[in-house]
């Protein structure tokens, strides 16, 4: 693909994943206080999230079978139905007994309609020589869009109550469609500038949808996917897909269990909104810092500094609890996760690069749900005594160390 070609397919996919993280960056945080908020227990969320991504991993595999027929754009798009089925049903479920079985089954579809696509789409876009910087941007540009997200989402959800907060994600959620549509456009659209061409653009678009929806996009995305050969990229890149695991167990004891220990502790949903919000700003500029350094220095000395610090952190944090400590503990996970993720998730597009794309992403959803199940296991086992999950998720960075 001309690297003008890529540049512009990286511009429209930054442009969605900001809008997206913005809106998510609203509720994503809250979604295991809102749970208990409602009445369900700590054990009932954590079940919740094991099913949830055990369910992402499986529809991944739908979600590159839909892709290799109508094409990555427009598998994204198949999303919405799912998405806004799964926030209706988040938004009804004080009111009726909904199965959470049956709200996890489509957040699984509309996450992996989302990210299976988007693996590929950045993949496909980016420059080897430039990997480390584009994926400093597919991690910052979102941050830098939602870092007040959590601390507004927790604002509304306070003040008004969760079913406004719902609400105004499904009207977010809406605006990622624009960009995604310029990403499939066959003709370079004639450059428009101002409030009157933006006007035009927005109308240009609606009147291609209109007349063609097949036209707007591409018909099919030119790629292959094999079950078989995707099975033995686990054998090919046996330190990434254990890196997968160990990495998850401490993303996903950051993103659950450290937001439900906070409220748990001070009983508050604007503070966790508050965490959400610093663990943003903590890694913003450093995102994009590390992002453009690990393009010029050894990836791998980076991921040993963010591991060794990050499970310093998580060592502080199962020794003190102290308010000042959360906030202040939670920033300093801002920065030391990107100076790992960065740096590694680079090296992941890279290998996806110069291997079976589709394949790789896809299979990689395996070891992503084994890590993240055995953290929120543990942390199901150790309930009575959540802080004791914080030890095994910093020593889950060990593995790094050795990578």
């Amino acid at each position: 693909m001309p690297k003008h070609l890529k540049q512009k397919g990286l511009a429209a996919i930054y442009t969605m994943h900001s809008i997206q993280g913005f809106a998510f960056s609203l509720i994503g945080i809250f979604i295991p206080i809102y749970l208990l908020t409602i009445g369900y227990s700590v054990a009932q969320v954590l079940i919740y999230f094991i099913v949830y991504y055990g369910l992402v991993a499986a529809f991944s595999f739908l979600a590159i079978f839909i892709a290799s027929r109508i094409g990555l754009e427009r598998t994204i798009l198949c999303r919405f139905p799912f998405t806004f089925t799964y926030l209706i049903l988040l938004y009804l479920l004080p009111q009726y007994a909904i199965p959470l079985f049956l709200i996890a089954v489509f957040a699984g579809l509309e996450c992996a309609l989302y990210w299976i696509p988007l693996h590929i789409l950045f993949a496909r876009n980016t420059q080897s020589e430039s990997v480390g910087s584009s994926t400093g941007k597919l991690f910052a540009f979102p941050q830098i869009a939602s870092i007040a997200g959590p601390f507004l989402g927790g604002l509304i959800a306070a003040v008004l109550g969760f079913p406004y907060l719902i609400g105004l994600v499904s009207i977010v959620m809406l605006f990622s469609v624009l960009p995604l549509l310029n990403l499939g456009l066959k003709k370079e659209p004639a450059a428009l500038t101002g409030p009157a061409g933006l006007s035009r653009q927005l109308a240009n678009w609606g009147r291609s949808l209109y007349r063609d929806f097949r036209g707007l996009l591409p018909a099919k995305t030119s790629f292959r996917f094999d079950l078989g050969e995707g099975a033995k990229l686990f054998k090919k890149h046996p330190k990434f897909f254990f890196a997968e695991i160990f990495d998850n167990m401490g993303e996903e004891a950051e993103a659950i269990i450290w937001p439900i220990f906070i409220f748990l502790s001070l009983a508050s949903i604007a503070t966790v909104g508050a965490a959400g919000s610093l663990l943003a700003f903590g890694s913003i500029i450093f995102t994009l810092m590390i992002g453009k350094i690990s393009d010029k220095v050894n990836k791998k000395t980076l991921i040993k500094m963010g591991a060794l610090l990050l499970l310093t952190v998580w060592a502080a944090r199962y020794f003190t609890h102290a308010d000042v400590a959360i906030l202040v503990t939670t920033v300093l996970a801002g920065f030391f996760m990107v100076l790992l993720l960065v740096p590694y998730t680079s090296l992941v597009y890279d290998a996806a690069k110069k291997d079976r794309t589709a394949e790789y992403f896809v299979f990689r959803e395996i070891p992503v749900f084994i890590g993240r199940a055995l953290i929120l296991s543990v942390a199901l086992l150790l309930v009575a005594n959540l802080e004791l999950s914080f030890l095994i998720a910093g020593a889950a960075y060990l593995y790094f160390l050795i990578f």
